[in-house]
């Protein structure tokens, strides 16, 4: 059994590397090149008709809209790289939208465009690298004294392969899905990384009861 699910995750494995040679991760729109285009409505914006008008403007691409300011009166509206001929248009068309819901008089000079570069995935990991590499250690640290009669040179490969071969998977799972790396990936990936350490603490917990 254990061997079965061994050759299955190393099948993952070598295909989500392929899949990542041959077309990379889909990286979720915070990450891409984006557009971000603040509004100040001057009345508060409904939720509904804030979605409504964002997808019926910018339609067939990918968005993300929020509220912003205490009042709730101006919308933040992130979206794909465009060219500058087509972003006019679909402007001048969500100021019509805007000024037709809301009664309001909003203006060219009052709408604020931002192009956002894209992020590099390298540059998202640095930031948990070292962390993850200090509790790593750390965490071997403690197995390897708490549960030494098990051997302590045992304990420290079954925690390193075990962390290394759940990761390469989630990664794995990730690029062959194409689910859209976002700001949740990595919260998942330490929920993910904190079970594996629970679930092995306990393994090592029972195979020690008998040496007691």
């Amino acid at each position: 059994m254990k061997k079965t699910v061994l050759i299955i995750l190393i099948c993952l494995i070598l295909a989500g590397t392929i899949m990542v040679c041959l077309k990379g991760f889909n990286v979720g729109l915070p990450y891409r090149e984006n557009i971000n285009i603040s509004v100040y409505v001057g009345k508060k914006i409904e939720d509904k008709d804030m979605k409504a008008i964002t997808n019926e403007v910018f339609k067939g691409k990918s968005t993300m809209v929020q509220k912003v300011e205490l009042f709730e009166d101006m919308i933040s509206i992130q979206t794909e790289e465009m060219s500058e001929e087509e972003l006019n248009e679909k402007k001048e068309i969500l100021i019509n939208k805007l000024n037709e819901k809301y009664e309001v008089e909003i203006k060219d000079d009052d709408i604020e465009i931002v192009h956002n570069p894209k992020v590099r995935l390298s540059t998202i990991a640095q930031r948990y690298v070292l962390p993850f590499g200090i509790t790593t250690i750390a965490i071997v640290i403690y197995q390897m004294i708490r549960f030494r009669k098990l051997g302590v040179l045992k304990i420290l490969l079954t925690t390193i392969i075990s962390l290394g071969i759940i990761s390469l998977t989630y990664l794995s799972l990730i690029a062959i899905t194409r689910i859209p790396i976002n700001k949740l990936t990595i919260p998942v990936g330490m929920l993910i990384y904190v079970t594996v350490i629970i679930i092995l603490n306990m393994k090592y917990e029972e195979k020690l009861e008998p040496n007691k």
